[in-house]
């Protein structure tokens, strides 16, 4: 082709551009480098959360792992509930991964680590401290079988808002509730 340049389909075959000093990058090439710059800015942005959500939950002394408590009325792990706060709140609720504690004087729900990471407890509304004297009322329900605790509490502020639960031994829970909260001078 007498120093003409070799066309293929209206496009320089690869190795004339080499053989011309010019640096080939195939898109492949391009899509490898495109490929690993957004999976560590991916990888970054995860840990980023990560650290923020710690970093949240020791603000707001919120746990990072289940506490040792002292004097425990209840407990039980590894159960599933979800907030009646809203319909986001009603889908996305725990599966199987929430502890319970009542202690002398608290109600206690939150998910265990590391689903109390990334604000799921909080877009979800999971995690709880409530008062013995903020829990308005506990009543079963029974879904498909399920025996569960609808529990009606008020908030701070004044707002009632509630909680399904499950709970291997609804009695047992109920009672303490009862211990450390009696409405009117009636169990609930």
């Amino acid at each position: 082709m007498d120093g003409g340049i070799l066309l293929r389909n209206g496009l320089m075959t690869i190795p004339l551009l080499v053989s011309m000093g010019i640096k080939v990058v195939s898109n492949l090439t391009v899509s490898k480098k495109l490929f690993r710059i957004a999976f560590l800015l991916g990888i970054a942005g995860i840990g980023s959360m990560l650290l923020l959500s710690v970093a949240y939950r020791l603000y707001k002394s919120k746990p990072i792992f289940r506490p040792d408590f002292d004097r425990v009325r209840f407990t039980d792990t590894w159960q599933s509930g979800w907030s009646n706060r809203d319909s986001l709140t009603r889908l996305g609720g725990a599966r199987n991964f929430l502890w319970i504690a009542v202690t002398q004087d608290e109600l206690w729900i939150s998910p265990h680590f590391p689903f109390n990471l990334l604000f799921i407890p909080e877009v979800f509304h999971l995690d709880f401290r409530i008062p013995g004297r903020a829990v308005l009322e506990m009543t079963e329900k029974s879904v498909g079988g399920e025996s569960r605790g609808l529990i009606r509490f008020r908030h701070a502020t004044g707002e009632e808002d509630s909680f399904e639960l499950t709970v291997k031994d609804l009695e047992g829970f109920r009672k303490a509730l009862n211990a450390i909260r009696q409405i009117g001078g009636k169990e609930i």
